[in-house]
């Protein structure tokens, strides 16, 4: 499932908040975070997660009440943190790196990281609210490899796809000493609670 990130503050919720549109849209990865082992009641079964996080520039809004700086829109994808052949990391990996990534290339691991701070296409697919059918939720769909090609089909205002986020790569490590890093300072309280629990 995927979500809108937004920092709490203690301020209310901007009321007039957009989603982006549904279909290929601009979007830079800007974290990686490593979120544990959780349950997972639909699958009866406990699994590690990983979340990839990016943002989007073309759609700049005030998320908070008293907000004066407009910032990008922000949507998140949770992965299995499993690498096989039918596994949705592994479709995410094949998109980003516009091909069929095989078995032997993967088989000692997979660098996430070499795709932060980049621009990909990623297809977003809206999702009606279950307990609210008024209300829709960005999801991503997929990502692209964003090639030149790619920009030339679609009419985006290229020039202002910019990243404005930092780029944070979070993992748990055994001693528990990812949790007084910078990176984990960097993610949001939502995040910051998950990766404990």
């Amino acid at each position: 499932m995927s979500d809108f990130i937004i920092p709490n503050t203690g301020k209310k919720k901007n009321e007039n908040i957009q989603i982006l549109e549904a279909g290929p849209n601009p979007g830079i990865l800007y974290a990686l975070v490593d979120e544990g082992t959780h349950y997972n009641k639909y699958f009866d079964k406990t699994s590690r997660t990983l979340r990839l996080i990016f943002e989007f520039p073309l759609l700049k809004q005030l998320f908070m009440e008293g907000d004066t700086e407009l910032r990008p829109t922000v949507v998140s994808q949770e992965y299995t943190f499993i690498l096989a052949e039918k596994s949705n990391l592994k479709k995410m990996i094949d998109g980003a790196e516009g091909r069929i990534v095989q078995p032997s290339e993967y088989k000692n691991g997979w660098n996430l990281g070499k795709y932060l701070g980049r621009t990909f296409m990623v297809n977003i697919v809206n999702k009606q609210n279950k307990k609210d059918p008024s209300i829709y939720h960005n999801n991503i769909g997929g990502i692209s490899a964003l090639t030149d090609s790619l920009k030339a089909k679609y009419n985006f205002n290229w020039e202002e796809v910019v990243k404005s986020n930092d780029l944070v790569s979070f993992m748990i490590d055994e001693e528990g000493e990812c949790f007084t890093s910078e990176a984990y300072q960097k993610l949001p309280n939502y995040l910051r609670k998950k990766t404990r629990e």
